[in-house]
């Protein structure tokens, strides 16, 4: 799986667009969309924010979509680099 790093995230989320990406942002938000209801088109960049406060608010407007990953019980987030693993799962396995 293909990743690429920009010291500039909006230009990198504007040239992906550019590509053909659908920029897919994974965040606890109410209009998120359920990981496992989502299906997924062919080229998708994934945009993870970090531990703390998530995918910064500017960031989240520039998403197509947000998902989310269903969580039971008292947890209400996962590290993101195991957020990111299901997440890349998921969105490979589709």
């Amino acid at each position: 799986m293909p990743l690429r790093r920009h010291d500039d995230v909006h230009a990198l989320l504007d040239s992906l667009r550019g590509e053909g990406f659908t920029i897919v942002g994974l965040e606890i938000d109410p209009a998120a969309v359920a990981l496992g209801e989502y299906e997924p088109p062919a080229n998708v960049a994934l945009l993870l924010g970090d531990e703390v406060r998530g995918i910064a608010p500017d960031l989240r407007d520039r998403c197509d979509v947000l998902l989310e990953i269903p969580m039971h019980g008292t947890k209400t987030s996962l590290n993101v680099s195991v957020a990111a693993g299901i997440a890349l799962h998921a969105l490979r396995a589709a």
